[in-house]
């Protein structure tokens, strides 16, 4: 099943550019173009991590293995944070961790 970005990766690279030449927060930031503060939360950390081909949103969904899975959520049940993960991982999601 194929699915269209609703924001292309140089449309949140130049986002997350701007934030990070900004002194505003996260949250301000966020809102004030008009995108939830979690979103643009997830789109910088994956910056972070993976720079611009982390923000490539996938044509198709993913198929993650039991090992994979298995891994993940052993992470997070050592401590790790759902958002730490998902940009490690670029997990577009949550719900493979937190169900």
């Amino acid at each position: 099943m194929s699915r269209k970005p609703t924001y292309s990766a140089e449309f949140k690279a130049d986002l997350v550019l701007e934030y990070l030449s900004s002194t505003e927060s996260v949250r301000g930031f966020a809102h004030r173009n008009h995108l939830s503060e979690w979103t643009f939360q997830k789109w910088l950390d994956t910056w972070r991590v993976h720079g611009l081909s982390g923000l490539i949103t996938k044509e198709s969904n993913t198929s993650y293995s039991k090992e994979f899975k298995r891994t993940v959520v052993t992470e997070h049940l050592s401590g790790k944070s759902l958002r730490v993960l998902m940009a490690e991982y670029k997990l577009q999601s949550t719900s493979l961790i937190s169900s």
